[in-house]
């Protein structure tokens, strides 16, 4: 029930070793992601199984030198607010020879302390420093890696920088969450109509697909500078956890 509540959907669910590896999306100029990352507010309505939770707000918020502070906040109604909380992600990172270097993640949520966590990333030393619980560890770090809720900006980029996305292409990304360090294989699928509150918008479907049981659909809108209108957290073939723009 907990991860109902996660807006870091691209990586619900626990991770299965990819059987062969797709590429990692290649660097390109810093002024060309910093021209990519431009500000965004974006607004959710939330559905598990089917049953309204509540709404989410999504903002990027430019901090300046290629710099950004990137969060969420959920706003579950009624039971689920009370017996759940309202958590909270950040992370705030920066561009860097081509490529967004985390700096610094939190995960917050009033009603679940004890699930509660920070990354602060040393990319001069390699390493990712956790702290949770009262407990701090420090991990080694490979050479591009992402937090699970900043690497939706990573994967938007990648889908920015592919010349056709009507054609099937596959990325490999990294992500580091407060225990692990796990590689995540997406395809893009192509392009599909999403309906929505506020009308029909053309989108570009992207799945994750490491995984037998579990997957996630996301749609970016070309209209809207690439930015997530939809996603689905699925289970098995069945859409647990789904996310749609309302504005």
């Amino acid at each position: 029930m907990r991860k109902l509540l996660w807006i870091s959907l691209f990586v619900a669910g626990a991770a299965s070793a990819a059987d062969a590896v797709a590429p990692t999306p290649a660097p390109q100029s810093n002024d060309a992601v910093i021209n990519m990352l431009k500000s965004a507010n974006l607004s959710f309505d939330v559905d598990w199984n089917g049953i309204p939770l509540g709404d989410a707000i999504i903002n990027l918020i430019p901090q300046g030198k290629g710099c950004y502070r990137y969060e969420s906040q959920t706003r579950p109604v009624g039971a689920v607010r009370w017996l759940y909380g309202s958590p909270q992600e950040v992370s705030e990172f920066c561009v860097k020879d081509g490529v967004i270097r985390p700096s610094r993640y939190e995960y917050n949520i009033d009603k679940r302390p004890k699930d509660e966590f920070t990354l602060s990333f040393d990319w001069a030393a390699k390493k990712v420093t956790t702290v949770k619980g009262g407990k701090t560890t420090v991990r080694d770090l490979p050479d591009v890696a992402y937090d699970r809720f900043g690497m939706q900006q990573a994967i938007r980029l990648w889908v920015m920088s592919v010349p056709d996305t009507t054609k099937r292409t596959e990325a490999e990304f990294v992500s580091v969450d407060a225990k692990d360090i796990n590689h995540y294989r997406f395809a893009i699928l192509g392009h599909e109509k999403v309906e929505t509150s506020v009308g029909t918008i053309d989108a570009i479907r992207i799945d994750r697909i490491d995984s037998k049981t579990r997957s996630t659909h996301s749609w970016v809108a070309p209209s809207r500078d690439f930015q997530v209108i939809k996603l689905e957290s699925v289970n098995r073939g069945d859409v647990e956890l789904k996310m749609l723009t309302n504005k």
